[in-house]
């Protein structure tokens, strides 16, 4: 980012055919030795002014998506614009008018005084915002009654909406060495300015986990370094060591901030509903005493305000014991909250035994595009299937991978029934189990086991027992 600083430089040239300027730079720490600075200077002129009244919309800083300021965007706030006097009498007052296009206009009346030339940033009130994604445009005007100019009384600009998250949010915040002297943070809602949340003085070298349920409406977060060095600055990685700050909703990250920042990391997000699909159950079940053909349904509703799409389901099983056989509207459709989608399948099996297998729902709720819903079959029998489709009971893998300090198996939990009793172990390329990670039952959902840090490096499997499953995945470490 380049530094643009203006001068007024009338009172020293009035009265003169030359001048000498002589400019320095500020050093900020007595040991601040390093670094180069390239400056450029431009002298500009002006006559007097063309117009007795004349006032300009000299810029918008935001909404805007040029780069200059990006730091300071996108927003769901408060509008900054820059007003500007150009004409030869003192502008006294005036009207802003502005909207995002296909908005609402809103207007705002300015009073102060301004010279030639001066100019005064305004916040503007929060003005009604886009709900759709994509490109947008902003427009601001000037009114003013006895405006000499009219060319200069509008600017526009294009700028997109900041992100829109869950009403859960989760900030985390791992701070580094000398934090308590460094840190602030706080999280207010802009809609009223309502303080949230804040904290200061933070220990240092810990990690922060700070969980909120928000009210819709527009947030504004900041993180403050008081010494301008962010959470990792390499130039001084070596005495401070380096930290980070996330934010995540639903057990996923949804946004990573740069930590090498400088004074601060500042964000504005909406919290507004997102789609959000619901089923009836998340395990339909099939018996039948001896082999033949059986029906079952289970409901697709929308969770929230927001439309929720369902684009397409698909089955997965090994042996093509289930099916589709209708839904109660077509897909694709959109439903509203309060609608519902009933989906009727069929399980079908020639011969005695328990099948196993999932059919997913294809939406745009984005925490769940693919809503799993467990297929568990059985005829005549409680033993399961050898054809049995494993990743319809689980997936896992080892972060990072290959492991060479701390490593963390990740498993993610669909029919933890058929993993009752079970024994996660380590085991070297003879099969023989080296470590105990996990015995007993596990829940449905994510869940997470260290990998022990006292194996040396070498090249393991990781075997998942339990009565109805048999699995491995590879583990390799290199400490």
């Amino acid at each position: 980012m380049v530094d643009l600083y203006d001068f007024e430089a009338t009172p020293f040239m009035q009265g003169k055919k030359s001048v000498t300027v002589d400019y320095g730079v500020k050093k900020k720490a007595a040991e601040e030795n390093w670094g180069r600075w390239e400056v450029s200077t431009q002298l500009i002129g002006y006559g007097a002014p063309n117009f007795t009244n004349d006032a300009a919309i000299a810029d918008v800083i935001s909404p805007n998506n040029w780069e200059y300021y990006s730091r300071l965007n996108p927003i769901c706030g408060t509008p900054i614009v820059v007003l500007q006097n150009t004409g030869a009498q003192d502008l006294t007052s005036c009207t802003i008018t502005y909207s995002a296009e296909g908005s609402k206009l809103s207007s705002y009346q300015w009073k102060g005084t301004l010279k030639f030339l001066d100019k005064d940033t305004i916040a503007l009130p929060i003005p009604e915002w886009p709900t759709t994604t994509g490109p947008q445009k902003f427009v601001v005007s000037v009114v003013f009654d006895k405006d000499g100019y009219a060319n200069n009384n509008t600017r526009s600009t294009n700028f997109i909406m900041p992100a829109v998250y869950y009403d859960d949010l989760q900030i985390v915040l791992r701070t580094n060495k000398q934090a308590e002297d460094q840190y602030e943070w706080r999280l207010r809602r802009v809609n009223d300015g309502a303080l949230i949340g804040e904290g200061a003085t933070l220990e240092s070298e810990k990690t922060f986990t700070y969980d909120y349920k928000l009210e819709p409406g527009c947030y504004d977060f900041e993180l403050i370094n008081k010494e301008g060095l962010g959470l990792d600055f390499w130039f001084y990685r070596n005495q401070l060591g380096t930290g980070s700050l996330l934010f995540k909703s639903g057990g996923q990250t949804i946004k990573t901030f740069e930590p090498d920042f400088g004074n601060k990391a500042w964000t504005q997000f909406v919290v507004a509903p997102k789609p959000t699909i619901q089923v009836s159950t998340d395990t339909v079940r099939f018996q039948l005493a001896s082999p033949g053909r059986i029906e079952n349904s289970f409901v697709i509703r929308s969770g929230s305000a927001a439309p929720l799409r369902v684009d397409s389901l698909g089955i997965f099983s090994v042996r093509k014991h289930f099916s589709v056989i209708s839904t109660s509207v077509p897909l694709p459709v959109t439903i509203q909250q309060g609608d519902s989608i009933v989906v009727t399948l069929a399980f079908e099996r020639p011969d005695a035994g328990l099948t196993s297998g999932s059919i997913r729902v294809y939406c745009n709720d984005e925490r769940n595009a693919a809503r799993q819903v467990r297929l568990i079959g059985n005829v005549g029998t409680t033993s399961v299937d050898d054809e049995l489709d494993v990743s319809s009971i689980l997936a896992c893998d080892v972060v990072p991978h290959p492991v060479a300090d701390n490593g963390t198996l990740r498993m993610q939990i669909y029919q933890s029934e058929l993993l009752r009793g079970s024994t996660i172990a380590v085991r070297d390329l003879m099969g023989n189990v080296v470590s105990i990670i996990h015995q007993g039952d596990v829940a449905n959902g994510e869940v997470r086991f260290d990998i022990p840090a006292s194996l040396p490096s070498g090249s393991y499997t990781i075997s998942i027992q339990s009565e109805y499953v048999r699995f491995t995945t590879p583990l390799v470490i290199t400490r």
